[in-house]
């Protein structure tokens, strides 16, 4: 499997593969296709890596409308391991510039997994075709990672200033804000809260099914 493939699992639930979950070493990060949450952050959801998923030939078509989204979209594709139609492994940013606004990433548009890139108008495809954002295919966790090239450079002074405030700090805390799991004033992020939630929802499963049970019993009552 590669990140972008249309998968399917045994439950029937569609998705896109994202590769390994970010906070479950053994799980892989799906993005469902039907919008639900289904107990993850922003509708993905996480598998054992035992699970059997059952690959699609369908085509994605990614929606970037900004030059920034593009290159994320892109970055995270080519790091996955996909490459160009022509094999070429660049970003190719000014392709954006052809169709601006409506520029969409397409994988597997022409087979073989390949990424190309064209108008959103265009849906002349010879394979079922699935629709995403680069907001929903990047996630949270994944914009903080591939925004990273576009962040803007510090100055000298935020930089002495940042760098005499991480002397002072554990080994833990500097591994969470490098990760963006903290911010400079010390808070957790809002990516780290919802890995926490995900998380806690996970491991107390019983619990959960439980208050389902209950909700059940008295749906039928009525």
């Amino acid at each position: 499997m590669q990140i972008g493939d249309i998968v399917k699992a045994v439950s029937g639930i569609e998705g896109i593969f994202q590769g390994q979950d970010t906070s479950e070493y053994d799980y892989w990060a799906i993005q469902r296709l039907d919008g639900t949450r289904g107990g993850a952050q922003n509708g993905w959801w996480s598998c054992s890596k035992n699970s059997t998923l059952e690959k699609l030939d369908k085509a994605l078509l990614i929606h970037c409308p900004t030059q920034e989204e593009y290159n994320m979209v892109v970055k995270k594709l080519l790091d996955g391991g996909r490459e160009w139609l022509d094999n070429s492994k660049e970003i190719h940013s000014k392709d954006w510039e052809e169709y601006k606004e409506k520029t969409v990433i397409a994988i597997n548009w022409y087979g073989n997994g390949t990424i190309t890139y064209g108008d959103v108008n265009n849906k002349e495809c010879r394979r079922p075709i699935v629709e995403t954002t680069a907001k929903e295919f990047l996630g949270e966790y994944s914009t903080a990672i591939y925004k990273e090239d576009n962040k803007p450079k510090k100055n000298i002074m935020s930089k002495i200033k940042s760098f005499v405030k991480n002397l002072t700090l554990s080994a833990d805390d500097k591994l969470l804000r490098e990760y963006g799991f903290q911010n400079e004033c010390g808070d957790y992020t809002e990516i780290a809260e919802e890995l926490v939630i995900s998380k806690l929802v996970a491991d107390n499963k019983d619990y959960v099914i439980e208050i389902a049970k209950k909700m059940k019993e008295e749906d039928d009552k009525e």
